[in-house]
């Protein structure tokens, strides 16, 4: 009989739309691939038991991903300085974001899709002579709307937003 195990979080790849060079890597941390489903509390005329609770608009929190700072620019890194430098005169390019769980050999078994997703935030770590650590940049993205596929299947999720 086999046994289900889930996965370990450390193996994934981030993927940019329209990247050449193919995934980004060396990401130690992926966050934000969530969709949370607001609600309205309505009170009823004289009725004062209870609330009631009426599904409202989904929201996502931010994607952001943090890595050591690289000596050279990465295609994604690449596209977060040119949005964030924008003075609004150009316009800020949305793309997709793909982030793939992998198993041992590579392949992925789930992606998430980020669609629309623009860069609002590019952070450099604190550096402090005192640790003997990287120094860390963190990117983070908004976007419009999440789609989760399980390996190379067809969506188990349909996009929000």
């Amino acid at each position: 009989m086999d046994v289900l195990r889930p996965f370990p979080s450390f193996y994934f790849r981030v993927a940019l739309e329209g990247a050449a060079e193919g995934p980004d890597g060396g990401f130690q941390d992926a966050s934000g691939l969530d969709a949370v489903r607001e609600t309205e509390v309505v009170a009823e005329g004289g009725e004062n038991r209870f609330f009631h609770r009426l599904p409202g608009r989904v929201r996502h929190r931010n994607l952001a991903l943090k890595r050591g700072l690289l000596p050279a620019a990465s295609p994604l890194r690449q596209w977060c300085v040119k949005a964030i430098q924008s003075d609004l005169g150009n316009k800020v390019e949305p793309r997709g974001i793909d982030v793939s769980l992998l198993d041992p050999d590579g392949n992925p078994v789930a992606t998430w899709s980020l669609r629309r997703a623009w860069p609002m935030r590019l952070q450099i770590g604190a550096f402090d002579a005192y640790l003997n650590a990287p120094a860390i940049e963190t990117l983070e993205f908004a976007f419009a709307g999440i789609q989760r596929r399980d390996g190379s299947s067809q969506p188990v999720m349909l996009g929000f937003g």
